[in-house]
C-alpha cells in the first residue's frame, strides 16, 4: 500500500473510523495480515498507526469500541472540581459571592478556569450561575418579632380546626400599561410577519382598583373600586375639628372620628392612586358585603391588613365601630406580611391571566370585562392550596426569624 500524500495525524481520527477498524479487526480470520485490514476499508492510515490503536485498546483492559456502539464515553475523566469547592461557592457565607466569577475562583484557590466552572455549576447544581439578586423592601426589627410572634401562635392550627374559618381580603390593581413582551417560536427573518407581531397596549392611564374576599370554601364577587372620579369628592384636607368649651369629651370624639374617616391617602390629587381608599368608602361599600358573609357562620373570622382604611390601627374609628357592632371576630395580621395572606397569591393568577388576553380589550369597560371573566375562572382548588401553606409558613416564621416566605405558590 502506498503510503498517502497527505497523512492525517492520530488525534484527528474519529470515533466512527476507529469502530470501523476494530469491527472489521475482530471480524478477519487469524491468518489474515493487518494490512489487508486496513486495505479494505481504503484507510488513509499507515499500519504503524492502527497497531498504536491496538496497543491503547488492549492497555484500557476492554474492547473500547463496545462503549462507541452503546454511546457511552469510555474515558470519562474525573473533573477537578470536587463537590466541597462548588458547595463553597453557592454558600450563603461565602465572602466574595457577590463578584464575578473568575474573583471567586482566584479567592477560594480553584484550578479550574471559568468556563469549566460556568459548566460544572450548571450541569452539577440545579443550573446555579450569577443571577441578579431580588430586590425588596426591609422589615423592620419591631415587624419581624411580631411575624415571629404570629408563627407561634397559629403555627399548630390546622385546616380543619382553624384556617378554612378565616376570610381573606385584600385590595390590589391592575396596571394597563404593565404588558411585557411575549416570546414566540419562528423562524428566522419573520420578524414583522402579522401572525409573528405583537401589538402595545392602548395607552389607559388609569389603574383598575379591586377589591375581594376569599375562604376555604368561598370567593366573594370582585368588586371595583375608586377607578370612578365621581366616587370621591375630594378637594383639599379637612381641618381636624377643635373642642369647644361648650361640647362634651364625648361629642369632641364622635368629630374626630368622622373627620378621620374623610381623610384621603394623596389628598394633592383626587383621583386615588394605588389602592389607597379612604375609611369612609371602605366602610360603606366593601365592609358591609363581607360582614353579610361572615354573619352566616359565628366561627367565620375576618381577616385584613393594616391599611389605614380598615380602622385596624387605631380603636376609635367608625370601620372598626361596625365590625364590633356585627360581633365580627379579626384575625391580628402583622405589618409588612402579604407572604401570609394566600389571597396575594390569587392576585398573582388573576393578573398574570389577565395579561395573556391584552389584546382582547381597548377600553376600561372591555378590560374590566376581561377581569371579571378571569376571576370567575379561578377555582376553589386554587384557593385551597394556598391556604394549605399556612400551618408550614407559620412554622417557617418561626424557625427563620420572622424573614420573608416564599413558595411555587406565591
Amino acid at each position: 500500500m502506498e503510503t498517502p500524500t497527505k497523512r492525517i495525524s492520530y488525534k484527528q481520527a474519529s470515533t466512527v473510523t476507529k469502530t470501523r477498524f476494530f469491527d472489521a479487526f475482530d471480524r478477519r480470520s487469524p491468518t489474515e495480515p493487518l494490512q489487508n485490514v486496513i486495505q479494505s476499508l481504503h484507510f488513509p492510515y499507515s499500519q504503524r498507526t492502527t497497531e498504536r490503536w491496538l496497543r491503547t485498546r488492549r492497555g484500557a483492559g476492554s474492547n473500547i469500541h463496545e462503549a462507541y456502539h452503546r454511546g457511552g464515553k469510555h474515558h470519562k475523566k474525573p473533573s477537578k472540581i470536587t463537590d466541597a469547592q462548588l458547595d463553597t461557592l453557592l454558600d450563603p457565607k461565602n465572602p466574595v459571592r457577590t463578584q464575578d466569577l473568575q474573583t471567586q475562583i482566584d479567592y477560594h484557590n480553584i484550578p479550574i478556569s471559568k468556563r469549566a466552572m460556568q459548566t460544572n455549576l450548571i450541569k452539577r447544581r440545579h443550573k446555579a450561575k450569577r443571577y441578579k439578586m431580588a430586590r425588596v423592601t426591609s422589615i423592620s426589627k419591631k415587624n419581624m418579632q411580631e411575624r415571629v410572634e404570629y408563627g407561634k401562635e397559629h403555627q399548630d392550627k390546622t385546616v380543619d380546626d382553624f384556617w378554612q374559618y378565616i376570610h381573606f381580603t385584600d385590595e390590589a390593581h391592575i396596571d394597563p400599561a404593565q404588558t411585557s413582551q411575549m416570546w414566540i417560536l419562528r423562524e428566522q427573518g419573520t420578524r414583522f410577519e402579522p401572525e409573528n407581531l405583537q401589538h402595545k397596549p392602548f395607552k389607559i392611564k388609569q389603574k383598575i382598583h379591586i377589591a375581594a374576599m376569599v375562604s376555604w370554601n368561598y370567593k366573594s364577587p370582585l368588586q371595583f373600586y375608586n377607578d370612578e372620579s365621581d366616587h370621591l369628592d375630594i378637594q383639599k384636607k379637612p381641618r381636624k375639628p377643635r373642642k369647644s368649651k361648650y361640647e362634651t369629651e364625648e361629642e369632641y370624639q364622635k368629630q374626630v372620628m368622622e373627620w378621620e374617616a374623610s381623610l384621603p391617602h394623596d389628598v394633592d390629587n383626587p383621583q386615588p392612586q394605588g389602592n389607597k381608599m379612604t375609611q369612609k368608602y371602605y366602610t360603606e361599600r366593601l365592609l358591609p358585603i363581607y360582614i353579610k358573609k361572615l354573619q352566616e357562620d359565628s366561627r367565620n373570622i375576618l381577616q385584613e391588613d393594616n391599611d389605614s382604611s380598615h380602622g385596624t390601627r387605631s380603636k376609635n374609628n367608625v370601620a372598626r365601630k361596625l365590625k364590633e357592632t356585627n360581633l365580627i371576630k379579626t384575625l391580628r395580621h402583622p405589618a409588612q406580611s402579604p407572604d401570609l395572606n394566600p389571597i396575594e397569591g390569587i392576585w398573582n393568577i388573576l393578573k398574570q391571566r389577565v395579561r395573556k388576553r391584552y389584546g382582547d380589550w381597548r377600553t376600561i369597560d372591555e378590560l374590566k370585562q376581561v377581569i371579571l371573566e378571569e376571576w370567575d375562572k379561578i377555582t376553589l382548588d386554587e384557593i385551597r392550596a394556598r391556604i394549605a401553606e399556612m400551618p408550614t409558613r407559620c412554622k417557617k416564621l418561626v424557625a427563620n426569624g420572622g424573614e420573608r416566605i416564599k413558595s411555587k405558590l406565591w
